[in-house]
């Protein structure tokens, strides 16, 4: 009987440790959960990237309170698991259970001190190889912005082939280096891990077929050399000035302070007309067509055409204007005026002040910008039905 008793009474001081240790843990993450909440952990810094938050503090904070709530369950779950076995134990009853479960308990904490102990040499290899691939990664980096920013230069390679060149050196050596470390990854030869390797295979290659599309495209772009950050273009019906240039998609504020983004596969299937590159070597050309009648003196409507593009401050003074007749038409003659530009960033202003000044000229000279028509009324009907 006094035995029984001794059993039980040693049976309720292990449940009652068990207890204190389970609300211990409970207690000291509450406490960790209140100071983040709080925000008194004043370590906690966000994080820049190029003058944008990108991880904010709140963001940090919910981050470490979900944690600690995931770690304060595994710890109290761990200490029921490990603690159940030495509280049965010491009742008769259950006595041979509780020497199963420990030896369980004892078996299971072995595999895992054996697995961790003999994955440390992999975990210094890993560290190893991923030290290399940075070192290398940050070497390319110094390179190739060099490079980019014409401080190094190679012949046959063009500064804007940098940063793309770069981006696919990374890529691939990054590839290269998880093929080196998948092995030495926990779980590297079981089913699982491979059946995982499997579907997100198939989920990329079922999903990601047009981001492929737009990443070759991007590349082929680049290596084109079709336009630069900070250039001033045409794509299809869109004209701007292009802010960023990936590989999957270009973006491009408009002149109307439109930000538009475009596929880079879009772009590889239209029409890229650079006004930069153009007006860098002062060939960029404005033109517009008017029709006169016939009555009015060709000379004198190119005259005045010259002088209504010479009156605009945006026109070139060092290359005249010229005018071309592109068409005789039936009641009137199509006058095209071509005027030299260096404000590619003011494209929309220019033909406005040209118009203007059209106008303004043409109405000092008593001529009048339109496209006449005539018609012919016979005083008598008249058969037309031809004769066969």
């Amino acid at each position: 009987m006094l035995d029984n008793y001794t059993f039980h009474i040693k049976a309720l001081v292990n449940l009652g440790i068990s207890v204190a240790i389970i609300f211990a843990i409970f207690y000291c993450c509450q406490f960790i959960l209140r100071l983040l909440t709080k925000k008194q952990l004043s370590w906690l810094k966000p994080v820049h990237f190029k003058n944008n938050e990108i991880i904010s503090v709140d963001m940090m904070a919910m981050t470490l309170a979900n944690t600690v709530r995931v770690l304060q369950w595994v710890l109290i779950l761990s200490a029921l698991y490990i603690s159940i076995p030495y509280i049965l134990q010491e009742l008769p009853t259950t006595h041979d259970y509780a020497v199963t479960l420990m030896s369980s308990v004892q078996k299971n904490l072995w595999q895992v001190g054996d697995s961790l102990l003999n994955f440390i040499p992999n975990v210094f290899f890993i560290a190893f190889v991923i030290f290399i691939t940075r070192g290398i990664v940050k070497f390319l980096k110094f390179i190739f912005s060099k490079i980019e920013r014409g401080e190094l230069v190679i012949d046959g390679f063009y500064a804007e082939w940098g940063n793309t060149t770069f981006q696919l050196l990374r890529f691939l050596i990054c590839m290269f280096a998880l093929v080196i470390i998948y092995p030495y990854l926990p779980g590297a030869g079981t089913k699982a891990l491979e059946g995982v390797s499997v579907f997100v295979g198939l989920m990329i290659s079922l999903g990601s077929s047009s981001a492929i599309a737009n990443i070759i495209a991007g590349v082929m772009i680049s290596y084109m050399r079709a336009f630069r950050i900070g250039d001033y273009v045409k794509i299809g019906d869109s004209m701007g000035r292009v802010v960023e240039k990936g590989l999957i998609v270009t973006k491009m504020m408009t002149y109307k302070n439109e930000e538009i983004t475009i596929p880079n596969t879009q772009i590889l299937s239209s029409q890229v007309t650079n006004y930069t590159t153009q007006a860098q070597s002062k060939d960029l050309i404005l033109y517009t067509t008017i029709t006169i009648g016939y009555d009015t003196p060709w000379p004198k409507v190119h005259q005045m055409m010259i002088e209504a593009a010479e009156r605009s401050p945006l026109i070139s003074k060092d290359r005249k204007p010229f005018v071309l007749q592109t068409a005789l038409n039936d009641y009137h003659i199509s006058y095209q005026l071509n005027a030299f530009t260096g404000h590619e960033d003011k494209i929309p202003g220019a033909y406005s002040e040209l118009h203007q000044n059209l106008q303004q000229v043409f109405s000092e000279n008593k001529v009048e910008i339109m496209s006449p028509g005539f018609t012919v009324l016979r005083n008598q009907p008249k058969d037309t039905t031809p004769v066969l």
